[in-house]
């Protein structure tokens, strides 16, 4: 058992995932799509005096900067820019804009049906900007004329060393690639995007185990609505509300990583609340002064809202065949904190969680229009808590502040999802924490294995907004939650083993097909795993202090039985002798292997008899599961796929009733097993009956 568990691991996923990164690294192997280029941009923090110097204006004109801050190039700030310029009156209305690629203009499309579209210029999507919204303001002898609010917008690192200061760069390699599957609409192939199709061929059967993208496309394809599918792109990473804990510390271990190379922290923002606060109490009193006085001799100190210092790590292709991959992650700050106790009623040593805490919200004043009319926003920044139990009596946390996950799918146009919103989905969200292999290394093979199972993802970027998403009618929306949280349904094209056999089989003699069939296979598959899981649990339960150790041997049996069956008859009295108990707790597993190899025609015979009437049952199972759950009979509880498989391996009780044995225990085991022999002798051969 040992020798198999250290074969188990050492040749397991976990390794298999650094190879195939190892793989991506070599020239020539992966260029055309190319491994991610990761950058961090750190923002300081931003006042609107660092600005003004640098607006233009005319002579015995002043610039009066209201709000200022540092972001990504969102096309949104150019539409404002032009409405203000050219249509000020519509500035809050319910315009909506767009990009179009071709003849790379802004789109503008107003309430009344109206159009308008203009060339942004310097615009570039992957660059980061400063957007500032001001006033021009002239000496209007004794008053103050204020004009309309414009808007400044500055690329970073286009010359201005004042300005180009204020961010921080690093490059942050490592990530593992992701692998285009779709793009523009049409999948890759032979004759579409050739070169870059040859390598992800290869990268997909690499990383599947020998699994063709061919299948995978075929799956895919089943579906009448995948036309709406823009992009497609497999990606490598831990989705943030995922409930795995070896999930939950490659987490924690990412966002501390990333905490030493951020800019800010809980003094930063402190300082940023309360200037935030004082100016709320500036722009009050000059709106007193604008609405009782006016004169320019009485006039106060004028507000204008900082902002808050930002990071953002991107991660892009930087392959020679450029498949539009941009996935950005921003945080304001991490902050690592400890505590004593248990951070939950119930935490065992090694248990990590996410907890969202809640958020904080401040109101910023402008003053936005020729008249001095008076609007303002809400600036709302999310926490969300990461917990690691160290001991019985200690525990770490990281403190997350304002993470968001931004998918940009077409210039400027990016699917927004806030830490909220991810923590609060019931399916695995779209709030993707990427694989990087550093951090994946220091990750324990124990935990890399585990998170191997469930780290490869398929994402649909799609332009159009959709009220309802396409995979959210008949089968479907009941089945989409549990293609996700058993994503090796997808990436084994269907080729995942079960006890009822592979899930591709299994669903399509139920009489489906495609990807359907894959997936209701490994339902199916599942829900025996865990009927017969229970049964065994039961049974060992009464058999004394052998129980669990046998129920562990059972299990390895079963896991096994598909591809192999030995003869002959199982005599538990071989078990007593204390060498052979050793045997099973260390590298001389093969010794018990052998003894057992003679000994098990006639429980290998049930097992085969078993999944023989297994098979033949399935047709009942399919439809009382559906009587009970599908098709509007009942509630999926979504729990139920986290937690149904978990009794079919091997638990934490039974690992280590099985792997702390030393001497003292043997001797009372094999005390108990020769003192207890008549009883055990009548019990056994009746328990698997």
């Amino acid at each position: 058992m040992g020798t198999t568990l250290t074969n188990g691991y050492l040749n397991g996923p976990a390794l298999k995932y650094r190879s195939f990164f190892n793989w991506t690294q070599r020239p020539g192997n992966y260029d055309q799509v190319g491994t991610p280029s990761g950058e961090i941009v750190a923002g300081a923090e931003l006042n609107g005096t660092q600005v003004e110097p640098h607006i233009a204006r005319d002579p015995g004109e002043e610039i009066w900067v209201q709000k200022a801050e540092i972001n990504s190039a969102d096309i949104s700030f150019w539409a404002d820019q032009w409405i203000l310029e050219n249509r000020p009156a519509d500035i809050n209305t319910a315009y909506t804009t767009d990009y179009d690629e071709t003849t790379f203009q802004v789109v503008i499309q107003f309430p009344d049906a109206s159009t308008a579209s203009f060339v942004p210029v310097d615009y570039d999507t992957t660059a980061t900007y400063i957007f500032a919204y001001y006033n021009v303001t002239t000496d209007a002898g004794t008053g103050v004329d204020y004009g309309p609010m414009k808007v400044f917008i500055y690329r970073l690192g286009s010359g201005n060393p004042d300005l180009d200061a204020l961010i921080n760069g690093a490059n942050y390699h490592e990530f593992y690639p992701f692998i285009p599957v779709r793009y523009k609409n049409k999948f890759l192939s032979s004759t579409y995007l050739p070169a870059a199709f040859a390598q992800t061929e290869k990268a997909y059967s690499k990383i599947t185990g020998g699994s063709k993208i061919a299948e995978l496309i075929a799956q895919l394809e089943d579906n009448e609505s995948l036309g709406d599918i823009d992009n497609a792109y497999i990606v490598f990473g831990v989705s943030l509300n995922t409930r795995d804990k070896a999930c939950v510390r490659y987490i924690y271990r990412f966002f501390n990583k990333l905490r030493a190379s951020q800019i800010g922290g809980p003094t930063a923002y402190a300082d940023w609340k309360n200037g935030i606060n004082a100016e709320r109490s500036i722009a009050d009193l000059w709106n007193i002064w604008r609405t009782n006085d006016g004169s320019k001799v009485n006039e106060p100190t004028r507000p204008s809202f900082g902002a808050l210092p930002t990071n953002q790590i991107r991660i892009t292709g930087s392959g020679s065949t450029d498949v539009k991959y941009d996935v950005r992650l921003s945080w304001t700050f991490v902050n690592e904190g400890s505590g004593i106790g248990r951070g939950k009623p119930g935490a065992t040593p090694g248990d990590t969680w996410i907890q969202y805490v809640g958020d904080e919200s401040v109101q910023r004043t402008f003053f936005n229009s020729a008249q001095v009319k008076l609007s303002s926003d809400k600036f709302t920044i999310e926490k969300f808590r990461i917990y690691w139990q160290r001991t019985e009596s200690t525990y770490t946390y990281l403190d997350v502040y304002g993470a968001v996950h931004k998918n940009y799918v077409y210039g400027g146009k990016a699917v927004t999802i806030k830490a909220k919103d991810a923590l609060k989905d019931d399916d695995e969200s779209g709030f993707i924490i990427p694989l990087h292999d550093q951090t994946w290394r220091e990750t324990s093979i124990v935990d890399a294995s585990q998170m191997a199972t469930t780290c490869m993802y398929i994402v649909f970027n799609c332009y159009e907004v959709k009220k309802q998403k396409w995979y959210q009618s008949g089968i479907f929306k009941i089945l989409f939650a549990i293609v996700i949280a058993i994503v090796s349904v997808i990436f084994t094209g269907g080729l995942g083993i079960g006890l009822l056999g592979a899930h591709l089989g299994v669903g399509m003699a139920l009489g489906f097909s495609g990807l359907t069939a894959a997936i209701v296979g490994s339902i199916v598959n599942a829900l025996a795993a865990i009927i017969l899981s229970t049964l065994v649990e039961k049974l060992v339960g009464k058999l004394g202090p052998i129980g669990q150790l046998l129920g562990a041997i059972f299990m390895f049996f079963v896991g096994n039985i598909a591809s192999s069956i030995q003869n002959g008859a199982f005599n538990f009295a071989a078990f007593f002798k204390i060498d052979n108990l050793i045997a099973l707790t260390n590298s001389v597993g093969g010794g018990v292997a052998n003894m057992m190899k003679a000994q098990t025609a006639e429980i290998g015979q049930q097992m085969v008899d078993f999944a023989e009437k297994a098979a033949e049952e399935t047709k009942k199972i399919q439809q009382a599961f559906f009587d009970e759950f599908g098709y509007g009979a009942g509630v999926i509880d979504p729990f139920m796929f986290v937690d149904g498989p978990k009794p079919v391996a091997e638990s934490s009780d039974t690992f280590l009733t099985r792997t702390l044995m030393t001497g003292s225990e043997l001797a009372e085991m094999s005390r108990e097993l020769l003192y207890g022999f008549s009883d055990y002798s009548l019990k056994l051969p009746d328990a698997f009956t």
